[in-house]
């Protein structure tokens, strides 16, 4: 059978450029998500058409594009390789400014190899691969090459010790694992190999590991088991036949960053995954052709999944990977990286935003990032005060930003401000993407209407919802569907008059003060608008009557003169102006900085066991913490003061 091609105004339609026009997608993708749908999928290539858009029984079971076979490489890659192969598809920025650039004729070649050498170690439709590499092209190859053959990727962020791989690997049942020899991060190099050895001790599953030559460092090799990528490369030709997988068929399994407990791998399916993938990336970025889009967002997340991988790629438009941190070892290397591949679109999280604010306008002004049109934000909260200065200084003021609220489960973005289609509101991420129905749902499960905040669930299905939990599906359907027809996130959110919507953080980080619900969210935007302060968290602790106290950890900015005792003072009372006497901290600490995850998500449970305990948490609970000596100068600065109460 011939493949059914890509309709070309399917692509075309990508630009929203109207509130109304908003609008009636929005209602045509509600209230005919068949035909919405339909159409959206037929920016595809299909070995088979879907013959069924949605099924949806209402309680978790959820399918789509049934009938459907299609191959997710053959998507990102082949059909662009066939019409563009010399457009640059991939470029890799290594830490220390290298560049390097894959055409799309190019991937093709690097993904077949890769894929027939997976397929001469053993590897089969259905098999887990574990990627355990840096954010580079070669990473990015096996990961379609894996999708290529049928197998089913399982990517675990460099920076994640050996501990955590292993679980992942017992996880997931992986029997072959790519690495490479190391990585660098954050000024050091990561001894990915050695950590592979460390994981596997014992584990007589694993029965081959790939090793890319990355560093060319001094690395072991267990014989029959380990193998150099290169070598491996070099014995296979570039032509490998794609696997042409049933809708359904898992893609990748990624687990949750731990931000809310133990990890748990996500299972997303092909084409439901790819169809949400490439829909959303069109429609946020404001997507036009020549576009470089350049994600910040390490491979090992979701986000660098669908917005640096999948998302562009199968859009035809080129996509720059970062490796390693994109504030190091220069807080300038983003504004210099921009001005290098001339980027058009910019997707980045809040955390490295405050990093480059933090070194200062001098850094900033070594670059011109005049190349951008379209600025985006993901991972946490964007505060009001961060995103003007992303609009004024990164921006220069002519940059439409496009904050975004989703989440692993949900596989790309469920509320946006589409660039053109709806004013923005800092603090705000928007209104919902197409076939999104968000709802507030009370203590009790009672749904909230108009105005108001509570959790936050999503009625219904989109083709990106993530299917199970691997291996428990008892577990999924308990966590995320415990009422009929909705998703349950987790997360608070407030929705104004107008249908806008705010994330107020989870919900387990609400604070119960003197018998009133506070959300941290808006009392840190309180306390991030003083000129002084670069961060701020609020956490609700313990009192040695059985309350609970708001506490307060402030990262001061560098540019920062205040003293500390007014710029408490000052903090106090701006939180009393502002939110009310109810509001009053109990205690207000100075930090050099604050518990957060990899993606930049604070981690609040970590400050109220620290202030709790008393104690340093436990290396598992720590495990996905970008800067663990963060926790030990917190601490420090804590365990005085806690000295001090018992005394009196």
């Amino acid at each position: 059978m011939s493949l059914v091609p890509p309709s070309a105004a399917a692509r075309a339609r990508s630009r929203v450029q109207s509130p109304q026009e908003y609008e009636t997608l929005l209602a045509r993708s509600l209230d005919d998500p068949d035909g919405f749908w339909r159409d959206q999928a037929s920016a595809l290539t299909w070995f088979h058409a879907p013959a069924n858009i949605v099924e949806d029984d209402g309680h978790g079971e959820v399918t789509w594009f049934s009938g459907g076979r299609l191959n997710a490489s053959v998507n990102a890659v082949d059909r662009h390789a066939r019409t563009h192969p010399d457009r640059a598809a991939i470029i890799g920025a290594a830490p220390d400014g290298t560049l390097t650039t894959w055409t799309f004729a190019e991937l093709k070649a690097r993904v077949g190899r890769i894929a027939n050498a997976l397929v001469h170690r053993g590897v089969r439709r259905g098999d887990r691969v574990v990627v355990y590499m840096p954010t580079t092209p070669q990473a990015a190859a096996v990961m379609l090459a894996c999708s290529r053959i049928g197998a089913v990727h399982v990517v675990v962020n460099p920076a994640y010790s050996a501990e955590t791989l292993r679980e992942r690997i017992e996880d997931v049942g992986a029997e072959l694992i790519v690495t490479a020899d190391a990585a660098p991060w954050d000024r050091q190099v990561l001894p990915l190999k050695r950590r592979v050895d460390q994981a596997v001790a014992g584990l007589s599953q694993v029965r081959c590991v790939l090793v890319d030559r990355h560093q060319a460092v001094p690395v072991s090799m267990t014989a029959g088991r380990d193998h150099w990528l290169q070598t491996e490369l070099q014995r296979h030709r570039v032509a490998c036949p794609a696997v042409w997988q049933p809708a359904e068929a898992p893609l990748f399994i990624m687990h949750t960053s731990g931000s809310t407990g133990a990890a748990r791998g996500m299972v997303h399916t092909t084409a439901g995954y790819l169809v949400w993938a490439c829909t959303t990336f069109r429609y946020l970025f404001d997507l036009r052709p020549g576009d470089v889009h350049l994600c910040t967002a390490d491979l090992g997340w979701i986000t660098g999944h669908t917005y640096a991988l999948y998302g562009p790629l199968t859009a035809g438009i080129t996509t720059v990977l970062v490796e390693g941190h994109p504030g190091r070892p220069d807080r300038g290397r983003l504004g210099a990286l921009i001005d290098a591949v001339q980027a058009t679109t910019l997707y980045t999280a809040p955390a490295v935003l405050r990093c480059m604010r933090a070194a200062g306008d001098a850094v900033l002004a070594r670059s011109l990032r005049t190349s951008l049109r379209v600025l985006g934000s993901v991972g946490e909260r964007l505060e009001p005060d961060l995103w003007q200065w992303l609009h004024q200084e990164v921006g220069g003021g002519r940059c439409p930003i496009v904050d975004t609220w989703w989440q692993t489960e949900t596989g790309g973005a469920m509320l946006a401000n589409l660039p053109g289609a709806l004013p923005a509101r800092p603090g705000y991420v928007g209104r919902p993407m197409f076939g999104v129905r968000p709802v507030l749902l009370d203590r009790d499960g009672r749904r909230i209407e108009g105005e108001g905040s509570g959790v936050l669930a999503i009625a219904g299905t989109w083709p990106g919802q993530a299917r199970t939990l691997y291996g428990d599906h008892a577990a999924y359907l308990a966590t995320y569907h415990p009422h009929p027809g909705l998703f349950v996130t987790g997360d608070g959110a407030h929705r104004d008059a107008e249908g806008y919507f705010a994330i107020t953080g989870r919900v387990d980080d609400v604070l119960t003060v003197g018998g009133h619900r506070l959300g941290p969210a808006e009392l840190e935007d309180t306390l991030c608008a003083h000129d002084a302060v670069l961060e701020a968290a609020v956490v609700a602790t313990a009192l040695p009557d059985g309350g609970e106290q708001i506490t307060v950890f402030i990262v001061p900015a560098p540019w920062a003169t205040t003293p500390a005792d007014d710029l408490r003072a000052a903090l106090v009372e701006q939180l009393r102006l502002a939110i009310g006497p109810i509001a009053t901290p109990g205690r207000v600490w100075f930090v050099s900085g604050l518990p957060r995850t990899r993606t930049g998500k604070l981690l609040r449970r970590v400050l109220r066991h620290l202030c709790d305990g008393g104690t340093r948490p436990s290396d598992d609970d720590l495990a996905d913490i970008a800067d663990p000596s963060v926790v030990d100068e917190i601490l420090e600065v804590i365990q005085p003061d806690r000295l001090r109460q018992r005394a009196d």
